[in-house]
């Protein structure tokens, strides 16, 4: 049924219309038998299955009370929106949202399809009850004739020259005391006259219930737990583009009464939807209201799920503006929780949602917004709590100069908990999953010393750099989803935070290579440590070193890592080195930078290539690889990996050093321009040591790459 709203439909062609020819198609149509099923010879009806049977009604369901519309003006979880969702199925054989333009092929619509029929401008409300009138007003068949595909009708319990009966008349389908009537959607037809019809907000919850019936004969209706109801069979079957699908294998048929509801027996819950502006009062704002803003918050009409998306600006620190969306849930039920990323205002790469649950609390969860545009992205499957409720909460943290978008969330009910997992996960140090490790110095923890009110999330630590051994270490430990993939982000704060070579370790599926940052090129920023793959358990871990060139010589900051799920790249870091090769993810012992070196992850041997402007004649940053445990006296041929990025110093200026000799045994200058690949540079004996370096500057112009290194006694 549908409450006493305005009923919305649009008249078009393509529909079948009375006289000779819709005449002599409905005799045509019941010579149709699909499948070779026997039917008696005067059978007045159509048998065979629907081509668009199914609940795939796309818009947010469950609450009878919202004043949020379809495109075709019709409430959302009314009889009367999922009837002209099934008419827009039927005329244009697609089952994609359509936006307004592409909406138009449908007929129902309150502004074009009854604009001629005789009770528009009445002043009265035109509920499903007015569908048989308004349409035969129109030319559009409305007979006794179930076909699959068609709109059952059901008139109101009430006298209404809307629906042509003087009075509440059972055998003609008027429900008892129904002031709207109602309308279904019929998915098959079978020999012996019973129908099999699905609905929207029978129960006046605007929930989805299958019902089947024996030819012209009612049902009993108990779904949901609710008191029984008594229904007629339909007043009539509203033709637009119906018939079966030919070839369709109609399912077995059920017994007289309810087939399924949602949830119950085997038909599932459909999503819940909460966004903006839904009527629900299920989406909450909250921050200071800056000119022109809903608590800090833009709307930006006409963008988003239904048009009502809503951004701010990001920045670090505590959260300021915030969006919370509440609603209400089966508790202890686990849902597939989906935010829409619209295509304005959405750059952050890490969007950070809370979401807390039963099963893990509360979790943060962020989102690369950069990676979609106009689609859901999963945050992952949570368990509503015992109050029906799986809050989110999306802040306004973030880097500065960044846009954070706020839409729709999607719950998608699961049959089961043990799929439970967070889709992508942020770390930080008040949410346990960060630990701090070392000597615990007067006014420090574990020798790191906090920094209250800085950071992402306003949990910054620092310590000072050690030197080449390790004294301090903070460790973050994600739990994500099993071998995919996950893009990781590092949040450095814009204090205490200047070591040109952080030392990061990162355990994942493919091994743990040890990458680096040059925090002073972030100021109160993300910073990208590459893209991994979680183990089969997984888990992907990170440990961050106080290690350095120098002791003493620098700050190294521990603030949050983000693990973002992202589809996996042609290159997923993990690898490391094999032996004789050393370069950007190997151990700092094995290769060591001075001054301003940056990431280009994805590109190199392994793909963790490093690189540097060029600075002409004066040599200021520096790259050393370094070979331990050699055997003496031994000759190699020195190797350079020229990556593909970043690479075009035509005099790239190599040299090569035994020892701890302050002498170059070979000098090169290689046209980093023309090579991708390995590079000859020079050969090198280890005489009495056991050690060899090579050292590249970035001398010269362009940009330089520094990359895989390798020791062979054969060629490049």
């Amino acid at each position: 049924m549908t409450t006493s709203r305005p009923l919305i439909l649009a008249g078009a062609a393509h529909l079948r219309r009375t006289g000779w020819l819709a005449a002599l198609t409905v005799l045509l149509s019941l010579l149709v038998i699909p499948h070779g099923e026997p039917a008696r010879a005067d059978a007045p009806w159509v048998t065979g299955h629907a081509r668009h049977a199914g609940n795939d009604y796309p818009y947010p369901t469950g609450n009878p009370n919202t004043t949020a519309q379809d495109p075709w003006h019709e409430y959302y979880g009314q009889c009367d929106s999922f009837g002209a969702w099934k008419v827009y199925e039927n005329l244009s054989n697609s089952t994609a949202p359509p936006d307004a333009a592409a909406a138009d092929i449908s007929p129902v619509d309150q502004f074009h399809f009854w604009a001629t029929g005789a009770y528009v401008g009445d002043g009265k409300a035109l509920n499903a009850d007015a569908w048989k009138q308004q349409a035969q007003s129109m030319g559009y068949v409305v007979d006794d004739i179930p076909t699959p595909g068609a709109i059952a009708w059901w008139p109101n319990g009430a006298d209404d020259p809307k629906d042509g009966l003087a009075a509440a008349d059972w055998a003609h389908g008027a429900i008892p005391n129904s002031p709207t009537g109602h309308v279904g959607y019929v998915t098959d037809v079978y020999p012996d006259g019973s129908i099999t019809v699905e609905q929207y907000n029978m129960r006046e919850n605007a929930r989805y219930s299958v019902v089947h019936m024996a030819w012209h004969q009612g049902y009993s209706d108990d779904s949901y737990g609710l008191a029984r109801y008594d229904f007629p069979w339909p007043g009539g079957f509203v033709h637009i583009a119906d018939g079966p699908e030919p070839g369709a294998a109609m399912p077995p048929e059920p017994n007289p009464g309810v087939v399924s509801y949602e949830g119950h027996p085997a038909d599932p819950l459909p999503p819940t939807v909460a966004y903006p502006g839904d009527g629900r009062s299920d989406v909450d704002l909250a921050g200071a209201d800056y000119p022109g803003t809903d608590h800090g918050w833009y709307t930006d009409a006409g963008h988003g799920y239904v048009g009502q998306m809503l951004w701010t600006n990001t920045h670090p620190g505590a959260e300021d503006s915030t969006v919370s969306w509440h609603p209400r849930l089966t508790a202890y039920t686990c849902y597939q929780v989906d935010a829409y990323v619209p295509d304005q205002w959405s750059n952050s790469h890490a969007a950070l949602y809370t979401v807390y649950d039963q099963h893990f609390g509360s979790s943060l969860v962020p989102v690369d917004e950069n990676d979609t545009t106009n689609g859901w992205v999963e945050l992952g499957v949570f368990q509503a709590r015992d109050d029906g409720l799986l809050p989110v909460k999306l802040t306004d943290q973030g880097p500065a100069g960044a846009q954070v978008a706020a839409d729709a969330m999607r719950y998608v009910p699961r049959g089961d908990c043990s799929g439970a997992v967070r889709a992508s996960e942020t770390i930080d140090f008040a949410n346990g999953g960060a630990f701090l490790h070392g000597d615990p110095y007067p006014g420090t923890i574990d020798g790191w010393y906090a920094s209250a009110g800085n950071g992402q999330q306003g949990n910054q630590y620092y310590t000072y750099t050690n030197g080449m051994t390790p004294s301090g270490s903070a460790t973050w430990n994600a739990s994500v989803i099993p071998n995919a993939c996950y893009k990781l982000f590092a949040f450095v704060p814009g204090n205490h935070a200047n070591s040109y070579q952080a030392m990061y370790t990162v355990s994942a599926a493919a091994g743990a290579p040890t990458v680096s940052l040059n925090l002073t090129a972030y100021t109160n920023n993300l910073a990208g440590l590459g893209t991994y793959r979680a183990t089969a358990a997984g888990n992907i871990g990170v440990i961050l070193t106080d290690q350095s060139p120098a002791s003493g010589d620098a700050y190294v900051t521990a603030d949050t890592i983000s693990f973002v799920h992202t589809p996996c790249p042609a290159t997923v870091l993990g690898p490391v080195y094999p032996s004789l090769t050393v370069g950007p993810g190997s151990p700092l012992a094995q290769f060591t930078l001075a001054k301003d070196w940056y990431n280009s992850f994805g590109h190199g041997d392994l793909g963790y290539e490093k690189w540097t402007n060029g600075n002409g004649t004066t040599a200021q940053s520096k790259a050393t690889w370094t070979f331990s445990g050699l055997p003496v006296n031994k000759t190699y041929s020195v190797c350079a990996y020229i990556p593909d990025d970043h690479a075009t110093n035509t005099q790239a200026h190599y040299q090569g050093f035994r020892g701890t000799s302050g002498s170059a045994t070979f000098t090169s200058l290689i046209n980093q321009d023309l090579v991708n690949g390995w590079q000859f540079l020079g050969t090198l004996n280890t005489g009495s040591s056991t050690s060899l370096r090579i050292v590249l500057d970035d001398t010269g112009g362009g940009y330089t790459a520094a990359d895989a290194m390798r020791l062979t006694t054969g060629s490049c």
